[in-house]
């Protein structure tokens, strides 16, 4: 028996909701900000109001396509959003690379030690003579703890072998004597969880930062035996590439 006019409606809706989620699914829509998911969760709502006025019987089949599509609506965002945020890094590390790359790293200093004694800190911020990685960080930065275990993977491998790793982090609240001690105590329970045994510092001024273009977390820098910088990483995904060129510096050492 043909469907009715009332019933075909919501199942239209339903289909094109279907495809343009699906497609935004696949990352097909990044370059047009969140366009394709605005309108599916229109039209999801409009024909959620549709088919709950229906029958409960002849409604089921277009439940179960609500709860689907509904299903689809986070994927297809969060795709949406992993395709900008690794476009905008992409562009940002490209444009920051340019300015430090090639350069003899700025000198690493100011730095209050945190899992280590102050002279095997001040002892790791020699750069010259070794491969070293520098990592900037922060307690509260996800992506961060992901890229810190992994190196200290590296850095338990690859130690002996001459890696010199150093990770540093800064005040949340600089203006404050009382913050910045706390700031202090909880990175220093931060890395005593996680046993990172690689050398880490609290900068104490605010000029390391911005000498080595830091303005996004975690950012990652290679510098090779010479002091010279030879990668720039920002994101988890760069700095594996980095860490592999490390690996690849210390073979041709």
């Amino acid at each position: 028996m043909p469907i009715s006019s009332h019933y075909r409606s919501p199942l239209i809706v339903f289909a094109v909701c279907a495809v343009v989620a699906i497609a935004a699914a696949q990352g097909a829509f990044g370059q047009i900000n969140n366009f394709p998911l605005i309108f599916a969760l229109i039209c999801l709502l409009t024909g959620l109001k549709d088919v709950w006025s229906m029958r409960p019987r002849l409604a089921v089949p277009q439940r179960i396509t609500i709860l689907l599509l509904a299903a689809l609506l986070p994927v297809g965002g969060w795709s949406v959003h992993q395709d900008k945020v690794s476009k905008s890094l992409s562009a940002r590390e490209l444009e920051r690379s340019a300015l430090i790359v090639g350069t003899l790293a700025p000198p690493i200093s100011g730095l209050e030690a945190l899992n280590v004694s102050q002279a095997a800190l001040d002892l790791a911020t020699q750069t010259t003579g070794q491969v070293t990685i520098a990592t900037f960080w922060a307690r509260w930065c996800s992506p961060c703890w992901k890229e810190m275990r992994e190196l200290e993977e590296l850095y338990q491998e690859h130690a002996g072998a001459g890696l010199n790793l150093i990770a540093v982090t800064r005040f949340d609240s600089p203006d404050s004597p009382s913050k910045r001690k706390s700031d202090t105590a909880k990175a220093k329970t931060f890395l005593q969880k996680r046993k990172f045994s690689y050398p880490a510092g609290m900068s104490t001024t605010p000029d390391l930062y911005p000498a080595f273009q830091v303005r996004s977390i975690p950012t990652t820098v290679l510098i090779d035996q010479q002091g010279t910088v030879v990668d720039y990483a920002l994101g988890l995904d760069s700095s594996r590439r980095l860490m592999v060129r490390a690996v690849d510096l210390l073979a041709s050492d």
